[in-house]
């Protein structure tokens, strides 16, 4: 339940501001990561492999935020490569079906982690029961 309060409090951040500061971030981010360590009873090892890809693409493509490769990098160590899959796939088709019917035409970046939200949502929820056993 904390990391969703931390995924709002930074999703309300992020629309607002286009940005998340570093000190609003990181007690998010540690937020996340020691529930989903608590919740799953230790780290990934193949979350933690994952981890280094995201961070090697999002600094080559750069199509996604530093904030955004955070929280996913977070997800993958707390809670594992399930929650990073269906989080991220989520939060693409949710982007997509918002950007295909918004109103505007959005050429700059948009909110991501709004997304990445709706997206830990349906995880929480459809898959993992909402349960912390």
């Amino acid at each position: 339940m904390f990391s969703l309060a931390a995924l709002l409090i930074l999703s309300f951040e992020d629309i607002d501001k286009k940005e998340i500061p570093l000190y609003m971030l990181l007690p998010c981010i540690l937020i996340i990561l020691l529930e989903g360590i608590y919740v799953n009873k230790g780290l990934s090892f193949y979350a933690s492999i994952l981890v280094v890809l995201i961070f090697i693409s999002a600094i080559i493509l750069k199509n996604i935020g530093g904030a955004d490769a955070l929280v996913f990098a977070a997800f993958a160590m707390g809670y594992g490569v399930e929650c990073l899959i269906i989080t991220g796939v989520t939060a693409y088709l949710f982007l997509l079906f918002y950007q295909i019917f918004s109103e505007r035409n959005y050429v700059h970046e948009t909110a991501f982690i709004p997304f990445i939200t709706t997206g830990f949502l349906l995880f929480l929820f459809a898959f993992k029961g909402f349960t912390y056993s």
